[in-house]
C-alpha cells in the first residue's frame, strides 16, 4: 500500500497538493515549510482527529494545534493504492468537530472502504511506534497494543493469537466469578446464601415470636378475665357501700332539712351586716358628737383668754385692725413733734444779749464779760426748761398707753394687739363650726339609733345594750347559716349518691373471700393496662404473620442447600481458572523471554550497520524498551544514557525499523512516514541510514521529510528514489 497523492487545507497548509511514489520519497524543505504539518495530516487521513483531548500546560491537541491558519474548515483527501486498486480517503469537518465527516472508497470498485486500524492494520498507537516517526519523536515508549502484536508474533508467529489475550479472557472470567470490587457470581452467590441465611434466622427468630406472642396473649386474656370479674366485685362492693351511705346520707339531709326550718325565722347575714354597718356608724356619730363638743368648750375657754388678754390693750381698746394701725401711727407722730419743738422768744433774746456783751467784753471793756455771761446762760437755762417741759408730757402719756416711748415699742404693742384680734376671730369662727357639727352629729346619731332599736324590734331582741344585742344577733345569724350549709352539704352529698347509684353494673354473687383489696378505679387502670397489653400482643401477632406471609421454612432450606453447591461449583471453576492463569502466565514468560532475542537480534544487525561495526549486541532490558548495548557479546554493556545523542538516535531508530518489519511486515503494510530523523546523524552514518532505507523501499513505501538538502543530494543520480521540493 502506498499513498499517490494528498490535498491539505491543514494547518499553514492552504489547499496545497503533494505527489509521491512508490519505494523511497525524499521530502526537502526548509524551517516552517509544512513538512512536520504534511507528516502530521498523513497519520490523521488514516486514524482522524481526536475532538475529546484538551488543552494543557506545554500541550496543544490536534484539533487546536492544526487549524487552518486561513479560517476555512479543515479538509483532507488521500489517494492510495492497494493490491492495484485506487482508494480515496476524504475528510471534511462540521459542528460536531474536525474531521468529524469521513468518506472512503475503492475507485476502482465502488465499494466502500474501512479507515483506520481496518485500513492500516494496526492501533493507532502501535502505528506511530513503529512505522510513524514524527519530529525530535525518534525514542520509543511502552504501548500496551504494541507489546501484545510483538508477543504475539514472537510466540506464535500470528498476531491474532496472544497469550495476554488468553490471559486477559481467563481473568475476565474470573472476574465474572469474582473481581477485586466483590462483583461477580461468587459474590452474587454468596449474597444470596448470606441474605437466604438471615431471612431463614430471621423465619425461625420470627416463628419463635408468634409461639411466645401466642403464649403471652393467651396468659394476658385469663389474667384480663380474673380482673373483670374482680371489678365486678368491686362495683357489687362500692354499691352496697353507696347504700348504706345513701341512707346516712338521707337521714342527714332529713336533719339538716328539720334544723333549717327551726331557725327559718333567724335573721340572715346580709341584715346582720346591715347592722353592723349601722352599729358602726352609730358609734362613729356618736364619738363625733362627743368631740365636738369637747372642743367647742376648749375654743369657749380660748375666747375668753383671749377677751381678757386684749382688753389689757388700752391704747387700742374697741379699735379693729385698721384703727389700730392708725392710732400706733399718730402716737409715734405725737412723740416725734414733742421732741423737735421750738425754743421760747424770751430765751432767744437774752441769748443775742449775751453775744452782744460778749463782744463789747472783747473789743471794748473786759467788765461787758460778765453780764454777757450772765444773760447767755439765763437764756440757755430758758431754752431747756421750756422743751423739757413739753417732752415730758408727751413720753408720759405714750409710755402710760404702750409700756415705752420708743417707735419699736408702739409697733411690738401694735403687731401683739394685731394677733389677739385675729386669733379672736378665728376661735369666734371655730366656735360656730364646731357648734354646727356637733348638732349634725348629735343629729345623725339619733338616726341610727332608732334605726337600730327598730331592727332589734324587728328581730325580738332586747335593747338593753347595743353590743350585747349584736352578739345575740350574730348567734342567731350563725345558727341559721350553720344550718343553711348543713342542709346544702347533705343535698349534694345525696344527689351524688343518688347519681352514682344510676351506674351501678349488672349483679354479680360473690363470697366473702373474692372481695379485692382494690379499688374500682385501680381495677379499672389494671383492665385498662392488660387490654393495651392484648391490644399491642394483637398487632405484633398481626405484624409477625404478616411477616411470615409467603415465607416456606423447609423450600427456603431447600434453596440454601442448593446455593451451597452453586457455590463450592463455583469456587471449583474459580480455582480452575486460577491454575490456568498460573499456567498460561508461566508459559507466557517463557515467551517474553523469547521474543526479545528476536528484536534484539535485528535491531542488532541493524544499528551494527548503523555504527560501521562498533556496536554489535543490543538488548531490550523491559517492556518500556529501555536498551543497553555493547561492542560483543562478551562485551560488558553500556546503559542507553551513556551513548551520545547521535548513537541515541541511531539507537531507536534501529529498534523501530526492527519492530516495523516485525508487525508491519505483510505487502499490504502502511508507508513509514520520517520527519527530520537524521538531524543527530553525522554524514557517514546518515549515509548508511539511507541505503538502508533505500533497502527497506524495495518492500513498502517510505517518505522522508527533512530541513536539509544532503538526502536528496546523496540520492542525487538515484532514479529509484522519488525527490521532492516544497
Amino acid at each position: 500500500m502506498w499513498i499517490k497523492k494528498l490535498y491539505a487545507t491543514f494547518g499553514k497548509l492552504d489547499n496545497k497538493t503533494l505527489e509521491l511514489a512508490p519505494g523511497l520519497n525524499i521530502v526537502t524543505g526548509s524551517n516552517e515549510s509544512g513538512k512536520s504539518t504534511w507528516s502530521a495530516f498523513i497519520r490523521a487521513m488514516f486514524f482522524g482527529i481526536s475532538t475529546r483531548e484538551k488543552a494543557k500546560v506545554g500541550y496543544l491537541p490536534d484539533k487546536e494545534k492544526y487549524r487552518p491558519w486561513s479560517g476555512s474548515p479543515m479538509y483532507g483527501r488521500m489517494e492510495l493504492v492497494r493490491d492495484g486498486d485506487e482508494l480515496e480517503i476524504e475528510r471534511t469537518s462540521q459542528r460536531s468537530g474536525v474531521f468529524s465527516k469521513e468518506s472512503a472508497r475503492n475507485i476502482t470498485s465502488g465499494a466502500p472502504v474501512e479507515t483506520g486500524e481496518a485500513l492500516v492494520g494496526v492501533a493507532r498507537g502501535v502505528y506511530e511506534r513503529t512505522a510513524f516517526i514524527g519530529q525530535s519523536r525518534i525514542g520509543i515508549d511502552g504501548d500496551a497494543d504494541t507489546e501484545k502484536r510483538i508477543l504475539a508474533i514472537a510466540s506464535s508467529g500470528n498476531e491474532n493469537i496472544s497469550a495476554a489475550e488468553v490471559i486477559s479472557r481467563l481473568e475476565k472470567k474470573q472476574r465474572e466469578l469474582r473481581s477485586v470490587r466483590g462483583l461477580g457470581a461468587l459474590p452474587e452467590v454468596e449474597a444470596k446464601i448470606y441474605a437466604l441465611e438471615k431471612a431463614l434466622s430471621d423465619g425461625k427468630e420470627t416463628q419463635q415470636r408468634i409461639h411466645e406472642a401466642e403464649g403471652e396473649f393467651l396468659s394476658l386474656s385469663e389474667k384480663l378475665k380474673t380482673s373483670e370479674r374482680a371489678l365486678k366485685i368491686a362495683y357489687a362492693e362500692e354499691l352496697r357501700t353507696k347504700l348504706k351511705g345513701a341512707e346516712r346520707a338521707k337521714k342527714e339531709y332529713e336533719e339538716a332539712l328539720k334544723e333549717l326550718q327551726e331557725y327559718a325565722d333567724y335573721p340572715v347575714k346580709d341584715t346582720y351586716s346591715e347592722f353592723l354597718s349601722k352599729l358602726n356608724e352609730w358609734q362613729e356619730f356618736t364619738v363625733a358628737t362627743e368631740r365636738s363638743s369637747s372642743e367647742f368648750n376648749v375654743a369657749l375657754r380660748e375666747k375668753e383668754l383671749s377677751e381678757r388678754e386684749k382688753s389689757g390693750f388700752t391704747a387700742f381698746e374697741g379699735m379693729d385692725e385698721a384703727t389700730a394701725r392708725q392710732k400706733a401711727e399718730d402716737d409715734k407722730t405725737r412723740l416725734l413733734t414733742a421732741s423737735k419743738k421750738k425754743t421760747p422768744v424770751l430765751g432767744l433774746v437774752l441769748v443775742f444779749a449775751a453775744v452782744l456783751l460778749l463782744a463789747a467784753g472783747v473789743l471794748l471793756n473786759i467788765w461787758f464779760l460778765l453780764p454777757g455771761v450772765f444773760f447767755a446762760a439765763a437764756g440757755i437755762a430758758l431754752a431747756i426748761m421750756s422743751g423739757k417741759k413739753t417732752r415730758t408730757e408727751a413720753e408720759r402719756e405714750i409710755t402710760a398707753l404702750y409700756g415705752g416711748t420708743d417707735s419699736s415699742v408702739i409697733e411690738k404693742r401694735l403687731e401683739e394687739y394685731i394677733l389677739t384680734l385675729r386669733r379672736e376671730g378665728e376661735l369666734s369662727e371655730k366656735i360656730r363650726e364646731l357648734s354646727v357639727s356637733s348638732e349634725i352629729s348629735k343629729n345623725s346619731a339619733e338616726l341610727r339609733n332608732r334605726d337600730i332599736l327598730e331592727m332589734l324590734s324587728r328581730w325580738e331582741i332586747p335593747e338593753t345594750d347595743f353590743f350585747a344585742a349584736e352578739k345575740t344577733l350574730r348567734e342567731r345569724v350563725m345558727l341559721r347559716e350553720n344550718a343553711h350549709a348543713r342542709y346544702e352539704s347533705a343535698k349534694a352529698r345525696l344527689e351524688v349518691i343518688k347519681e352514682t347509684l344510676g351506674e351501678a353494673g349488672e349483679s354479680v354473687e360473690y363470697t366473702e373471700d373474692e372481695i379485692p383489696d382494690k379499688t374500682s378505679d385501680q381495677l379499672e387502670d389494671i383492665c385498662a393496662g392488660m387490654r393495651d397489653l392484648i391490644k399491642k400482643c394483637e398487632l405484633e401477632l398481626a405484624t409477625l404473620r404478616e411477616r411470615m406471609a409467603g415465607t416456606d421454612i423447609e423450600k427456603s432450606e431447600e434453596e440454601l442447600q442448593g446455593l451451597y453447591e452453586s457455590k463450592d461449583m463455583l469456587e471449583l471453576e474459580y480455582e480452575a481458572y486460577a491454575l490456568a492463569l498460573k499456567g498460561i502466565a508461566e508459559a507466557d514468560s517463557e515467551i517474553r523471554n523469547r521474543f526479545s532475542p528476536e528484536v534484539e537480534k535485528r535491531a542488532s544487525e541493524i544499528f551494527s550497520r548503523l555504527c560501521g561495526g562498533s556496536f554489535e549486541v543490543v538488548r531490550i532490558k523491559n517492556s518500556d524498551f529501555e536498551m543497553e548495548v555493547a561492542e560483543g557479546v562478551a562485551s560488558t554493556p553500556r546503559e542507553q544514557l551513556t551513548l551520545s545523542q547521535g548513537t541515541l538516535d541511531e539507537l531507536y531508530f534501529s529498534l523501530r525499523i526492527a519492530l516495523c518489519e516485525m508487525i508491519l511486515s505483510d505487502e499490504d503494510a502502511p508507508p513509514m512516514v520520517l520527519d527530520d530523523v537524521f538531524v543527530n546523524f553525522d554524514g557517514e552514518r546518515m549515509a548508511r541510514a539511507l541505503e538502508l532505507l533505500r533497502d527497506l523501499s524495495e518492500t513498502r513505501q517510505i517518505i522522508l521529510f527533512t530541513c536539509h538538502t544532503r538526502e536528496a543530494e546523496y540520492f542525487e543520480k538515484d532514479d529509484r528514489v522519488n525527490k521532492v521540493n516544497i
